[in-house]
């Protein structure tokens, strides 16, 4: 018994030298497309300054403030949760990495990041989320990846020392004498609230952008490019920072300002998705840049210091392609808005079983947000209007894309050959255009496509005896038939019914 007392009393004696990390079993957040997923994840501890591959994070209620400078390195996801807000104090490297921040239900969870100021008198400022600052006559500062998906993120970069640039808001790091890089990455921004301003650069560097490449020091070669920004959700604020004396400012949203005795960051591509204005001002009231929010496009206008993007209402549309005579098909996702299309169209939703495809009818023809479908209409444009929905679309096997997307294996995409509509494989190097839907299979093998099924389709069958068929035979699955039995049958483009 006396051995027993002793063994605990040691284990009692260690407790307050360990170190215990707390874990949170199935939090939820809310994911890319807009639905609710649960994940375990560990809840952050203001010691938490390197976040690792692979792993989740939370917010622990209450908020937190984390006063270390953040690395975090591979593929790093952030939940912000309802009603918290994580401090990040000196900031987020995420150069070389992936860094993807989700809301949960609510979206009132926040991230507030300030980059350093720059160090000696040659350095420059760090990114509020992105590079690190960059000392003298060295490279670095990339701005790396990230993805916001919800919640509230404020970013701002770091001032740049005597001869060094601004960090940006969210991209590349202030650039220091004669050094180099500061590029400003890679920003998906599907949803939230952004706000993000560059640095100010000191006496000889330039401002950072407010989101893309940081400003640039005395005597850069290059560096400070904008990168890439996407825009397809969300309210963005992005105000570049002011340059020095002898130096320029960043921009809203591209590349970092000039230093003395160098030249501005490129800007890099902006892309706006539907629904997104982009003004030039701190709001809506500002000057309109571009306004063809119709459609996903690529961005050549100017860019002032002060750049504001709002997904608005708008009444898209949907240009879709020729089915069997008078018939007109697409599909359509939108992660952000719902819509009801016009009265000449019907949505559907479809159920895949097995190597069966079934589609159902969207009652109101509703489309909701974060919610693929399929449209069919008597007329080539489709014409979508924003409203509130109530459908839900249980079990509909469709997926959506906001953007551009390479195939991400086993996809199926709308498609018409030999007269026939339905879902047809797409390459490995294929790709599914923005604000389409798609299919994926994986159960067996592969067919090469599958019709439609059902009676909401549209596409009427045909009774007819087996010896009256001399054309080619394709069953639903796409594969041809040289001596069919009873059943369903794709015939001349035609759903037939062989008895």
């Amino acid at each position: 018994m006396k051995k027993i007392f002793s063994i605990l009393a040691l284990l009692f004696g260690l407790l307050p030298c360990m170190s215990l990390t707390a874990y949170a079993a199935s939090v939820s957040y809310v994911d890319g497309n807009g639905t609710s997923q649960t994940v375990d994840a560990t809840e952050l501890e203001s010691t938490t300054t390197s976040w690792t591959d692979g792993s989740w994070y939370i917010v622990p209620e209450g908020g937190l403030t984390i006063s270390g400078r953040i690395a975090v390195s591979g593929t790093v996801n952030l939940i912000l949760r309802d009603g918290a807000e994580l401090t990040a104090s000196e900031g987020i490297t995420t150069t070389g990495a992936t860094l993807n921040i989700y809301a949960q239900s609510t979206g009132t969870g926040a991230l507030t990041a300030t980059g350093n100021n720059g160090g000696e008198p040659n350095g420059g400022g760090s990114a509020g989320i992105g590079g690190n600052g960059v000392a003298r006559l060295v490279s670095g500062g990339a701005g790396g990846t990230v993805n916001i998906y919800g919640g509230t993120v404020t970013a701002t970069g770091g001032n740049g020392a005597q001869y060094g640039g601004g960090g940006a808001g969210i991209g590349g790091g202030g650039l220091g004498f004669k050094s180099s890089g500061g590029q400003g990455g890679t920003v998906n921004i599907y949803g939230g609230t952004v706000t993000a301003t560059g640095g100010n650069g000191a006496q000889y560097g330039g401002g950072g952008a407010g989101i893309g490449g940081g400003g640039n020091g005395y005597s850069t070669s290059s560096g400070g490019q904008g990168g890439t920004v996407n825009i397809y959700g969300s309210t963005v604020t992005a105000t570049g920072g002011n340059g020095g004396q002898l130096a320029g400012g960043g921009v809203g949203i591209g590349g970092g300002g000039n230093g003395l005795a160098s030249s501005a960051g490129a800007d890099g591509t902006l892309t706006l998705g539907v629904g997104v204005k982009l003004y030039n001002g701190t709001d809506n009231t500002g000057t309109v840049l571009d306004d063809n929010d119709s459609e996903s496009r690529n961005y050549s206008g100017s860019r002032p210091k002060n750049m504001f993007a709002e997904v608005t209402v708008s009444n898209p549309t949907v240009t879709a392609n020729e089915g069997a005579t008078g018939e007109y098909w697409a599909t359509y996702y939108n992660g952000t808005t719902s819509f009801t299309a016009d009265e000449n169209t019907t949505v559907f939703q479809a159920a895949l079983s097995g190597s069966s495809l079934t589609l159902t009818e969207v009652p109101n023809r509703e489309i909701p947000a974060t919610k693929a479908v399929i449209l069919k209409s008597s007329s080539a444009t489709i014409t979508l209007t924003p409203a509130t929905t109530t459908a839900t679309l249980e079990g509909n096997a469709l997926q959506g894309t906001a953007t551009e997307l390479t195939n991400p294996g086993n996809a199926y995409v709308l498609n018409k050959k030999n007269g026939v509509v339905g879902f047809y494989k797409l390459s490995s190097t294929g790709t599914i255009g923005a604000n389409k839907a798609y299919l994926t299979y994986s159960s067996g093998a592969a067919p090469s496509f599958f019709g439609f099924d059902g009676n909401t389709t549209g596409i009427d069958a045909t009774l007819v005896n087996s010896e009256k068929v001399n054309s080619v035979v394709y069953d639903l699955q796409g594969r041809r038939v040289s001596q069919p039995t009873k059943g369903l049958y794709i015939v001349n483009g035609k759903k037939v019914v062989i008895k």
